[in-house]
């Protein structure tokens, strides 16, 4: 019994070592500052971490951040600069949980939205009026003028049905039919909804 209670005195006194390392090892969160017409990233400290070397940049998300060179070459880089994804576009939105919105224009002048996955590879394609970051494992896209919710396969988990829809948080997405409004669960069920 001795040996057990020597045990998690230890563990308890080495916790919140583990979490200091564990915090240390952390990417830190960068932020765009520009200077000389020229975009970069800085920690929190003001202290440069990726210097000044891109006509626009865009901020971190999901470990990625979208950014113009000076050759006119849109990317993503990684918190170190290095470009992980090259040949992007200013049509191309933040990744959130793996993925990133990017819209395509058709020879009509249409113009359609998917996503693509952190090697820059089409990973949803692009057959939506409107899309948005997943949350909740779950996006908001409109399709036939109607909106619904998509998983990160491009499965439509509900008939496009709704007027109008907020995205997933906590489990939930509020939606609008007409004048009615309610929440639906990820299996696109109402948990309750307005009378």
């Amino acid at each position: 019994m001795q040996k057990i209670s020597s045990l998690l005195v230890c563990l308890a006194l080495l916790a919140p070592a583990a979490e200091t390392l564990a915090q240390k090892n952390q990417p830190k969160e960068l932020f765009v500052f520009c200077e000389n017409n020229n975009c970069g990233y800085m920690d929190n400290t003001g202290k440069v971490i990726i210097q000044p070397q891109f006509k626009n940049a865009q901020d971190f998300s999901d470990g990625l951040a979208l950014v113009l060179t000076e050759q006119q070459v849109w990317g993503y880089i990684d918190k170190t600069g290095q470009m992980v994804i090259k040949g992007a576009s200013p049509l191309m939105k933040q990744f959130s949980e793996g993925l990133a919105v990017f819209e395509v224009y058709n020879s009509l002048g249409g113009h359609k939205w998917g996503y693509i996955d952190k090697k820059g590879k089409i990973a949803i394609e692009p057959e939506f009026e409107e899309a948005s970051d997943f949350s909740d494992g779950l996006a908001r896209v409109k399709q036939y003028g109607k909106y619904t919710f998509i998983d990160k396969t491009g499965r439509i988990i509900v008939d496009p049905v709704f007027d109008s829809a907020n995205d997933f948080s906590g489990g939930l997405a509020r939606v609008y039919v007409g004048t009615r409004w309610g929440y639906i669960d990820k299996q696109g069920k109402y948990v309750w909804r307005s009378k």
